[in-house]
């Protein structure tokens, strides 16, 4: 029976990180994914964007079942294994939502994503701590998280928001990425600058500019 790996095992702490990493960030880039494109997935659906909201709200409840499904795995068969199958698992999923036909179906595969999403973190985590140095443990636990931050940024830099907002003139897309009900630009101004994101809060308290 395979055991997870002792504390103090520091071989292979590198791949270890680096495999967590990445799973983080592609676990995260799906679900940015979803919310960048809320608006023009209830389109495709024939719903409304509270419909697909709701389905990011699945997703995240559904993480808890994740982390304590593949941690039972882990703890029982060891890190690696469940590891892996969960990458496959969650990477399916997230093709097969992009295929979903329906509205019903496309719910149902964020729910199992939110149970791959749940489950990588956890063991990947789990799998990179044990491995890393003692004394870079917490330096590389919040490295880890960066994953999803980095993500975020590269869709950020990547997004075309020209395309977006009622300035866009394209009518599927004039209300996609808008926030506290102004155009999508406000998105980089509220997370480039801790001022940013404090003037974004005061607007959705007040309702003013």
């Amino acid at each position: 029976m395979l055991r997870p790996a002792a504390v103090g095992d520091e071989s292979g702490h590198r791949a270890a990180l680096v495999a967590s990493f990445l799973g983080w960030a592609l676990d995260a880039f799906d679900f940015f994914l979803v919310v960048f494109a809320l608006t023009a997935i209830a389109q495709e659906f024939h719903t409304s964007d509270a419909a697909i909201a709701l389905s990011i709200t699945v997703t995240l409840a559904f993480r808890p079942v994740g982390a304590l499904l593949f941690g039972l795995l882990a703890d029982r068969y060891g890190r690696r294994l469940p590891l892996m199958i969960d990458l496959v698992f969650y990477s399916i999923v997230e093709v097969l939502s992009g295929l979903a036909p329906s509205y019903r179906s496309f719910l149902v595969l964020r729910a199992l994503f939110g149970i791959g999403m749940g489950g990588e973190w956890g063991v990947g985590a789990s799998l990179a701590m044990e491995k890393a140095p003692a004394r870079l443990r917490g330096v590389l636990s919040g490295l880890l998280q960066e994953g999803y931050a980095a993500t975020f940024q590269e869709l950020m830099d990547g997004t075309r928001w020209e395309n977006y907002g009622k300035k866009s003139g394209n009518e599927k897309c004039r209300d996609c990425m808008v926030h506290c009900g102004y155009e999508a630009t406000a998105v980089d101004h509220t997370f480039s600058s801790l001022k940013g994101f404090a003037e974004t809060v005061a607007v959705t308290l007040t309702g003013k500019l």
